[in-house]
């Protein structure tokens, strides 16, 4: 009798842990964000949405060019600075990740102020489409943006 208890209380034990990652999983691959996602809070690939880069890309490449300076950045580094965020179906965005490598692709250090800066200007950009599907239904999505930068200027911005 102790033993089938104990082969019980085992696999319920099991069965919740398993619950549990499960959740943890889908809680996680939604990406909790400090913006409402819509629907269920799935988000797609940036590439799924819509005429999404093609609106707003040059704008956005001269909003960041014309507000960095060689003295924002105050560093001799060349480096990438890669930001991923979310945009929900309204055109908020949202829940940045800021990776930065140098030349060679390998990740680096910055200055935290670099990365404000950055991600400032990414969240202060007011101009963005809100992402469609191909049937034309309002959708969350997931996308970066990554800058070169050379001798404290911005060389290149991708994707293009």
């Amino acid at each position: 009798m102790r033993t089938l208890k104990w082969i019980v209380f085992s696999f319920l034990s099991l069965l919740l842990l398993g619950v549990l990652s499960f959740y943890l999983y889908l809680y996680q691959s939604r990406w909790t964000a400090d913006i409402d996602l819509c629907g269920w809070g799935k988000t797609f690939p940036y590439y799924v949405a819509s005429d999404y880069y093609q609106v707003n890309f040059l704008d956005l490449k001269n909003h960041f060019i014309s507000n960095t300076k060689s003295s924002d950045l105050n560093t001799k580094k060349d480096f990438i600075i890669r930001i991923r965020f979310l945009m929900n179906c309204n055109g908020e965005i949202g829940q940045f990740k800021v990776k930065s490598y140098d030349f060679d692709y390998r990740e680096i250090d910055l200055s935290p102020t670099i990365s404000k800066h950055f991600t400032d200007l990414l969240a202060n950009y007011q101009k963005w489409t809100p992402p469609l599907l191909a049937n034309g239904e309002a959708a969350n999505i997931h996308a970066f943006y990554s800058f070169r930068i050379k001798q404290g200027e911005i060389i290149e911005v991708l994707p293009k």
